[in-house]
């Protein structure tokens, strides 16, 4: 009796340490779920932040175009060369901002630092091309 009294009492030891490590389990999973969720919830918020930045400046680029638009129109002469290929070269750029912007929300994690570094840059070089051709008019 007493052998099966061991037994018994074992093979409630092992079934308890069974039940005790499948709820730790259970809580590990979801501590796991929750930081991805907070993880998700940052990044999220990083491209939404970076959109709106990159809709506000893709605005102001936009409105220095309308007023070097006024400027052609206004001194109605010919555009040389070199401003017709920068006014080139600006609208490439304007359209590589464009597709990156629709492209935001499909990026990963780790495409995000090459990403954003990418879509400041060029961000940053249609900046300078549009106030490059407002200055010589």
């Amino acid at each position: 009796m007493t052998m099966l009294k061991t037994n018994k009492f074992l093979a409630l030891l092992l079934m308890s340490l069974f039940v005790f490590s499948g709820c730790n389990t259970g809580q590990k999973k979801q501590q796991e779920s929750k930081n991805q969720s907070e993880t998700s919830a940052e990044f999220q918020q990083k491209k939404e932040e970076l959109q709106q930045k990159a809709n506000k400046e893709l605005a102001d680029i936009n409105e220095k175009v309308k007023e070097l638009n006024n400027k052609i129109k206004d001194e109605g002469t010919q555009l040389t060369d070199s401003q017709n290929k920068a006014i080139k070269n600006l609208q490439e750029k304007r359209q590589q901002v464009n597709q990156k912007l629709h492209k935001i929300q499909s990026v990963t994690e780790e495409e995000w630092d090459d990403f954003k570094k990418g879509l400041e840059k060029d961000l940053e070089e249609t900046k300078k091309i549009i106030d490059d051709i407002l200055a010589e008019f």
